[in-house]
């Protein structure tokens, strides 16, 4: 990172930015702070939509039930169709609900394989943008994401199969890139499936006020031992 100020940039269009000793998120209407000063539901807020229990509900069951029907969405929430309906037009039209897709069980159409790949970049060679405009062009590469730490990405990778990822990393390091390492994790399988994003846990959190930085009381037992006859 640049001295001072740097930025990460991020898949929604924001990024992370370092400033002082803080993360923060760097969006359109200024910055929000990464570590959770502002609740999601204030940040909802801030982009014009008022989150209430409702909206919470909608965006759980619309999660895993994407195609739902609206008559089957109100009667799960509890509410009339067309109240329903208008309020899923401005999930979508706010940005909060992006698009609707399909999960798709490879195992039923055909031989693939799943990897999990920390890569990591020369030291002269950061030139994010090239590279991710370069990954972009891969098809196997389905997710990826810039991290902290020892590497600089973290892919997820889907191939037929164990040969065709090990020629496909082997393009990639002689891409012109500045690729220095790929550390490679097979899946073996999948313990846990996504379900969604835990949206109730997330829009109840508020975290404490920065402004508070009153030390906790701390408990002190003096204990006294007597020696001898004394």
């Amino acid at each position: 990172m640049a001295e001072g100020r740097a930025g990460l940039h991020c898949e929604a269009g924001c990024g992370l930015e370092y400033i002082g000793a803080s993360f923060f998120r760097r969006c359109r209407r200024g910055y929000i702070l990464f570590a959770g000063m502002l609740s999601m539901r204030s940040i909802a807020k801030r982009n014009g939509l008022r989150l209430d229990d409702v909206y919470i509900r909608i965006l759980e069951v619309l999660q895993g039930h994407g195609r739902i029907s609206n008559y089957k969405l109100a009667e799960t929430v509890a509410l009339s169709a067309s109240p329903v309906h208008e309020r899923v037009k401005k999930l979508e039209s706010s940005g909060v609900v992006l698009t609707y897709t399909a999960d798709i069980d490879l195992r039923k159409i055909c031989q693939s394989i799943m990897i999990w790949a920390e890569v990591s970049l020369e030291s002269y060679a950061k030139s994010f943008r090239n590279f991710d405009s370069a990954v972009a062009g891969i098809p196997e590469i389905v997710e990826s994401y810039r991290v902290t730490g020892s590497a600089d990405y973290l892919m997820r990778f889907v191939c037929a199969d164990l040969d065709a990822y090990s020629a496909l990393s082997a393009r990639m390091m002689a891409m012109g890139l500045g690729v220095a390492r790929i550390e490679t994790r097979v899946v073996m399988e999948r313990s846990k499936p996504f379900c969604g994003y835990p949206l109730r846990v997330l829009t109840a959190y508020e975290p404490p006020s920065c402004l508070d930085d009153k030390p906790a009381p701390v408990s002190r037992t003096l204990t006294v031992v007597r020696r001898g006859g004394a």
